[in-house]
């Protein structure tokens, strides 16, 4: 499994109809180096921490997406063969 990169940070804002948001907050320094897939996207994750930050009280944090970022299709697993 690829290592993490962190490039930003989330706060979410929920409102008294139950709605919510989530506010990012991205270092564009950290994006400007990374790679475009073959679409030209550069495919980033917004997760729920499991702690609020305790210096930005943070909920959330945004990190590329490793998983999806990969140039190339991806293939269905059950069309491969046995």
């Amino acid at each position: 499994m690829a290592e993490k990169i962190y490039v930003g940070s989330g706060w979410e804002k929920t409102f008294s109809n139950g709605g919510s948001v989530i506010n990012i907050s991205i270092k564009q320094s950290k994006i400007a180096g990374l790679v475009p897939n073959d679409y030209g996207d550069v495919k980033l994750v917004v997760a729920k921490r499991k702690e609020p930050d305790p210096k930005s009280n943070a909920t959330h944090y945004v990190a590329v997406d490793t998983y999806r970022q990969s140039s190339g299709p991806v293939e269905d697993p059950n069309s491969l063969p046995l």
